[in-house]
């Protein structure tokens, strides 16, 4: 999303509810409104049963990165379970369950997780 936002030049928009010094505000409100479609038609409707309230592209965004870390969270603790569970039973393919083992870690990396040793954390997703 930050993407699209920065194609347009429209970053400033998810940083301030108020146009910066100088900026024409017929222009900041037009782009405004843009930037709430642009997030508004960018998730699905339970989300933005959450969000259409919201009355700045800041507020939605914050909103929106709100449900979607809270998510994440529950996702990682899932993942993590499934991963600290999974045994290698007496009758298994080794190498099948070497994959499942090594999904696991994939997705729990794409959500920001490191494990390190036997220590595992929940790293700031900066994005």
């Amino acid at each position: 999303m930050t993407w699209a936002f920065g194609s347009r030049q429209w970053v400033a928009h998810l940083t301030s509810t108020t146009a910066p010094t100088g900026y024409n505000a017929a222009l900041w409100q037009r782009e405004e409104a843009s930037a709430m479609n642009l997030i508004a038609a960018s998730v699905p409707d339970h989300v933005f049963n959450r969000i259409k309230t919201k009355t700045s592209a800041l507020e939605v965004w914050n909103a929106v990165k709100a449900i979607y870390q809270t998510r994440s969270k529950m996702i990682t603790v899932d993942l993590g379970k499934k991963l600290q569970g999974t045994k290698l039973g007496d009758d298994e393919d080794a190498c099948i369950h070497l994959t499942i083992l090594l999904d696991l870690r994939e997705q729990l990396a794409s959500l920001c997780y490191v494990t390190v040793g036997t220590s595992a954390r929940l790293e700031q997703n900066s994005h």
